[in-house]
């Protein structure tokens, strides 16, 4: 029987892909060295699929966790006046944003290609990496690692036991077992009373 069958609340180490299973990196790392490992990584899920990864998780010397990054992260690290080419939170909702400098989003697109990005890309990933916004305790209940991706926005929450990661949870997983119980339950005839307060 599948222990995710039944909506109980189960521990993280349950669903957890442990460190070696997800690609990391030092903070010394290279951007150009970054932009390899991510590209030629691939993640084996709980299920047995590999998927692309959508993070780097970067450590320090002692192997703790320090900082995270993604394709954005290391595009950016080519050309920081990228940061400036984000459109404006009062243009978010608008599927065409007016009074947008489209020529200079142009300009930068070709500073990818140059030079200085080449030279930008020796830079170690310590000048780019992300903060982590969030981490799980390895013996917490998988409740708590859905609230916090949620609320975070974030796909991936890093499992620790003290300070060592021990593991990763993906949005990935979560999503794919509770989707899996509503695609098979929902079809069924509910018992009288069920699923009403």
């Amino acid at each position: 029987m599948d222990p995710f069958s039944a909506p109980e609340d189960h521990k993280i180490r349950e669903i957890m892909l442990s460190p070696g299973q997800y690609p990391r990196i030092t903070a010394s790392v290279s951007i150009r060295e970054a932009m390899v490992a991510l590209s030629a990584s691939a993640v084996q899920l709980k299920d047995g699929h590999l998927i692309p990864p959508r993070y780097l998780l970067v450590l320090d010397e002692g192997d703790h966790l320090v900082g995270i990054l993604n394709r954005r992260s290391l595009l950016r690290g080519l050309d920081p006046r990228l940061e400036r080419a984000a459109l404006p939170q009062k243009h978010h909702s608008s599927l065409a944003p007016y009074d947008e400098p489209w020529h200079e989003l142009e300009m930068q697109w070709t500073s990818l290609f140059s030079s200085a990005a080449i030279e930008a890309a020796m830079r170690p990933v310590s000048t780019i990496m992300e903060p982590i916004k969030g981490m799980v305790g390895i013996d917490e209940p998988l409740s708590h690692v859905i609230t916090k991706m949620i609320s975070l926005r974030v796909d991936l929450i890093p499992v620790v036991d003290g300070r060592k990661v021990v593991g990763v949870v993906l949005m990935t997983d979560i999503f794919d077992i509770v989707a899996q119980y509503i695609i098979e339950q929902g079809g069924r005839p509910q018992s009288a009373g069920a699923g009403t307060s």
